[in-house]
């Protein structure tokens, strides 16, 4: 049977800089809110205060329990840089045993 994953998630934000995402990161793990977290150079488009935005960004993705959303997500809008930084979540369908024990026991 395989394991049941709706407990798990995946959080997406996204910051201006390497140094920041690292920071962002860092500070995740230190506090064993997260697994791990897989930091992505990325291009974004988007509208902000009228005008269309074409920025480079560090996409990060946070795996975590579901549990952690809102310590994530407050954490994370505390030391952001953006007024309105992206926080999604997405759900982990599906999970290998052995990843879903290291997780397990990665996080608090």
């Amino acid at each position: 049977m395989p394991p049941k994953t709706s407990q798990y998630i995946a959080i997406q934000t996204t910051a201006p800089t390497k140094k920041e995402a690292r920071k962002i990161a860092k500070s995740l793990l230190k506090k064993r809110l997260c697994a791990c977290i897989q930091i992505r150079k990325i291009t974004s488009l988007y509208e902000w205060q009228g005008a269309i935005c074409n920025e480079k960004e560090y996409l990060l993705q946070i795996k975590t329990h579901k549990k952690h959303f809102e310590a994530i997500a407050l954490f994370i809008g505390k030391i952001h840089s953006y007024d309105t930084p992206q926080i999604i979540s997405l759900p982990i369908e599906s999970i290998s045993e052995k990843y879903q024990k290291w997780l397990d026991k990665s996080i608090n």
